[in-house]
């Protein structure tokens, strides 16, 4: 390790060396950039030297530069050891020289007698004399190495003295002295190589690791041997504990920052400098990516040449790369060895440097937060501005530092004010309900003056989300009764709220205050409009007046074009809902999927719960309520559930009629007992809650308790121009409560409304509708409507709601008689339903009789032609293809593997004499409307 990439300097020293043996002496002048290796070379070359040589080393430094005498002192303490030579007579002369010193200087001929005894003493044997950091020497060993130096010529004596690359540090006299040889040697030492870096490492690693780790340990190090062998010692240690071996294989480099050793051996490499390289090195740390030569000199008070040959010098060292450390985790560690009271101030500096520059919030916030309390007027509004703009960008971490920091700097109402807003909303993103806890002291501040504007909408969106209705409509009052605005910002901010209100809570939609520019809510069916609409406008048309045939486009650009850090994540559940609604759960599942990947990777708990709620919709829509249930189960777990506000009735929803559709309904009524905000049913998510809970009511036959909430359900979406069955078909809801009751006119009415909705013809309200439609009529008339209902199903995924419609269809053959038709089509409704986990959806639906011939197959009974020869799990992994399912998802609905599902398919399309998917389903889509 000490001499790699260092053999051809030993060589020359050896040389050097060997020269001497004639009487001549020689002088090498060992040159290099701090850390690069100096002092381990000396040593190497030291160790290496004959045993018959005298060899006497001496180090100077920074503290014993005043100490005269003191380098001398140490070579010939040095000698004394290694070696027994008489050394009484240099001793006495030492001791006189440093009595001289003390009372003034050392006289010329002290030093000269001393020098002379020195000569003779190398007459008598080779004498190699290494001093390193000879420009911390004192004067008064300098005046007799001079002395030495002078009389080289005719002395077997090898002078060997080491210095820092850089601008000249010793006296002009000694330099001089130095230059004066006519035989010296200069060895210039540079940092190593990669692979210089690789042979250093194998000692510690061995070959194979060194190889992999070493391209790591040079870009952070630089080939620095100091820093190369300090952190490969820590890294070697930490293998030794277990630490780092899973990091092997990954380079390494994260963990060299890890400990002290990186910062340690890079400040070492400063201090061996002047106080000006160590000032410039550590500005250098805190400013980081911002260093340039010019802020260094601002920041420290340094002057522009000094600057310059200390980041000349550390740049040699390997250590700096245009005016910065060569590395982040570098800088990082030599910020962190700082000591603490120069790094605040360093910190504090910077942040006034990166101001006055006019640099980004978040640029200076950083030092600011790392610089501790700042008594800067401007500090406040920049740690709030970085606020939020570390929102925008999913820094909620840090969002939260800078607002900590300025809670300390705040000094009057209106700013403490500003803060607690900026902080309910990044609190928000983690979990809503640790935002609440400041809501109070907001509520005060409006009534107080010092909320305005915007962020009197804004504050109005947090009291309504956590049910606060009273108060939110009092804040927007307090804004209605102010003087109006002519801020576009305030009037577009009113404008969606607007818009935001008529969804999540209609009835303070008007509370808001009016401006001049309202916008159609109608706006999908203009011939055109001035701008392009939001999400919430175009959810709003969709869910009032149906969707037109532009709403998936726009819906699909939105999201196309939407981005976590330049969007609001509400727009883009927004958008999903519109798609669910629109009855376009196959393009939202695929956008929700994606966006779901992206917020675990981002790891934003309360985004992951909203759009994982709506992947339990989308499954609710697409009729699997296995999925449906899983999704929001989940959902709920992942915040807490104060922080889901008068949102709770949304997973809520979806889990009771999940639990209703699938036969459980304890598990149903335990959700049910699940507290929720009165609140709640001022809102859409009310409206979700009743719908579910009229399902549980009617599967339990309590159709009177079902029909109230179906009504109640009704009336609100009527009452807020939401009544479309793509949102809620409580119709054909509150129709099933009135076939139970007997009341098939009251029914088929309800039915026939249903149909002439806006977004009837989504393929799932249409096939709902006609299957409740099916069951007002004469039996005769129920095939028709029923196979109807299948044709439509058979072009989406959708599996619950065909399930209904075979069980019923089976039941509509029986009732007419076609026992074998009955029988055949009972069998399709359980092979689907037993696929999917939805066998108690389809026994509720089916007469006793039919139940008891579900699993005897009859060629006279079961109309299936070659299809007939599957087996039961052959049918299901068939149908659930033909819907055109793939493999995987298969796979989780059957709880088989995909390979059992590869293998069934490869069975299927051999005993049908078919080459793929599409042609199974046409023979079982054919199977499912026509043979039925």
């Amino acid at each position: 390790m000490l001499i790699v990439e260092r053999m051809v300097e030993m060589c020359e020293l050896s040389e050097a060396f060997a020269e001497i043996s004639g009487g001549e002496g020689r002088l090498v002048v060992l040159t290099g950039a701090s850390g690069t290796g100096k002092t381990a070379l000396l040593q190497a070359f030291g160790a290496e030297l004959p045993v018959a040589a005298r060899f006497w080393f001496a180090a100077g430094a920074p503290a014993e530069s005043q100490q005269q005498l003191g380098v001398l002192t140490q070579l010939l303490r040095h000698a004394a050891l290694e070696d027994s030579t008489d050394l009484s007579s240099a001793e006495a002369l030492l001791a006189l020289g440093e009595a001289e010193s003390q009372r003034g200087a050392m006289s010329a001929a002290t030093a000269h007698r001393l020098g002379a005894a020195i000569a003779d003493l190398a007459r008598q044997q080779s004498l190699v004399i290494l001093v390193d950091d000879v420009h911390y020497a004192d004067a008064a060993s300098l005046q007799i190495l001079s002395y030495l130096l002078r009389r080289l010529p005719a002395l077997p004596v090898l002078i060997v003295v080491a210095e820092p690359l850089g601008p000249p540090a010793l006296p002009l006299t000694f330099q001089a002295e130095l230059l004066r040889f006519p035989k010296a040697r200069r060895i210039g030492l540079a940092p190593l190589s990669a692979e210089g870096v690789a042979d250093a490492l194998t000692g510690y690693v061995g070959g194979d690791s060194a190889a992999r780790l070493a391209g790591g340990f040079f870009e952070v190090t630089g080939g620095n041997p100091l820093l190369v062998r300090a952190v490969a010692e820590e890294f070697y240690r930490k293998i030794e504990r277990g630490d780092s071996s899973g990091r092997l294989e990954e380079g390494g480099v994260d963990d060299l920052a890890d400990g002290d050793a990186l910062g340690q051996a890079a400040l070492a490499c400063l201090y061996s400098g002047d106080e000006s390289a160590v000032r410039v090195g550590s500005a250098m740390a805190v400013l980081g990516e911002h260093a340039t030569i010019d802020r260094i000199v601002r920041l420290t008070g340094v002057e522009l040449c000094v600057v310059k040959q200390v980041v000349r010098s550390l740049s040699a060292a390997g250590l700096v790369a245009a005016a910065r450390y060569r590395h982040s985790l570098l800088g990082a560690a030599v910020a962190k060895r700082l000591p603490v009271i120069e790094r605040i101030a360093l910190h504090q500096g910077v942040a006034a440097l990166l101001f006055d520059e006019g640099r980004a919030a978040v640029e200076v916030a950083a030092h600011l937060i790392a610089g501790g309390p700042s008594t800067e007027p401007w500090a406040g509004r920049v740690l709030r501005d970085a606020a939020t703009e570390a929102l925008r960008n999913d820094g909620t971490e840090f969002a939260l530092e800078c607002l900590r920091s300025a809670a300390c700097a705040c000094v009057d109402e209106c700013e403490r004010t500003a803060i607690d807003l900026i902080r309910v909303a990044v609190e928000s993103r983690i979990d809503p309900a640790f935002a609440s806890r400041w809501l109070d002291r907001l509520v005060a501040s409006v009534t107080a003056g010092h909320l305005k504007g915007g962020d009197v909408l804004e504050l109005t969106q947090y009291l309504v989300w956590h049910g606060r209705l009273e108060e939110a409509e009092a804040s927007l009052s307090v804004l209605a009764d102010g003087p109006g605005s002519t801020d576009w910002h305030t009037v577009d901010a009113i404008q969606a709220t607007q818009s935001w209100l008529r969804f999540i809570c209609p009835p303070l939609a008007g509370a808001t205050p009016t401006t001049h520019d309202t916008q159609d809510r109608n706006w999908l069916h203009r011939p055109s409009v001035g701008r392009r609409p939001g999400a919430t406008e175009i959810l709003l048309a969709v869910i009032g007046t149906g969707a037109s045939p532009q709403t998936v486009t726009v819906l699909d650009e939105l999201l196309a074009g939407w981005s976590w850090k330049n969007s609001s994540s509400e727009e883009a559940l927004v958008s999903l809902l519109a798609l669910v609604y629109a009855g376009r759960s196959d393009i939202a599942v695929q956008w929700c999927d994606a966006l779901l990947r992206d917020a675990n990777l981002l790891r934003a708990p309360s985004r992951a719960a909203f759009l994982t709620c709506t992947r339990a919709l989308i499954a609710e829509h697409q009729g699997d309520p296995i999925l449906a249930e899983e999704c929001a189960s989940q959902a709920l777990g992942l915040i807490s559930v104060d922080g889901w506000g008068v949102a709770i009735g949304a997973p809520l929803a979806i889990l009771i009629s999940a639990c209703t559709t699938t036969g459980r309904t304890d598990s149903a009524a335990s959700w049910l007992s699940h507290p929720v905000p009165g609140a709640m049913f001022h809102t859409p998510f009310g409206l979700n809650y009743l719908h579910a809970r009229g399902e549980y009511q009617l599967a339990l036959g309590r159709s009177s308790v079902a029909l109230e909430d179906f009504a109640a359900c009704g009336d609100l979406m009527r009452q807020w121009n939401i009544d479309t069955p793509t949102y809620l078909p409580w119709r054909t809801s509150a129709a099933s409560v009135y076939l139970a009751l007997g009341d098939h006119a009251r029914a088929r009415e309800l039915a026939e409304e249903q149909r002439e909705r806006p977004g009837a013809d989504t393929p799932r309200v249409k096939a709902i509708s006609l299957r409740i439609a099916a069951a007002t009529r004469p039996p005769r008339e129920r095939p028709a409507l029923l196979q109807e209902a299948l044709m439509v199903l058979s072009k989406t995924k959708e599996t619950a709601e065909s399930v209904r419609a075979l069980a019923e269809l089976s039941q509509a053959f029986r009732d007419l008689g076609v026992s074998g038709r009955a029988r055949s089509t009972a069998r399709k409704a359980w092979t689907l339903a037993s696929s999917s986990g939805l066998e108690v959806l389809c026994t509720q639906r089916l007469s006793t009789d039919l139940m008891a011939h579900l699993h005897v197959i009859e060629e006279s009974d079961a109309d299936l032609g070659e299809a007939a020869t599957l087996t039961d799990s052959e049918m299901a992994v068939a149908r659930l293809a033909a819907l055109e399912y793939t493999n995987r998802e298969i796979s989780r609905k059957m709880n088989v593997t995909v390979s059992t599902v590869e293998q069934h398919l490869t069975r299927v399309y051999r005993k049908l004499g078919v080459r793929g998917r599409k042609e199974i389903g046409l023979v079982l889509r054919m199977y499912i409307a026509e043979t039925a």
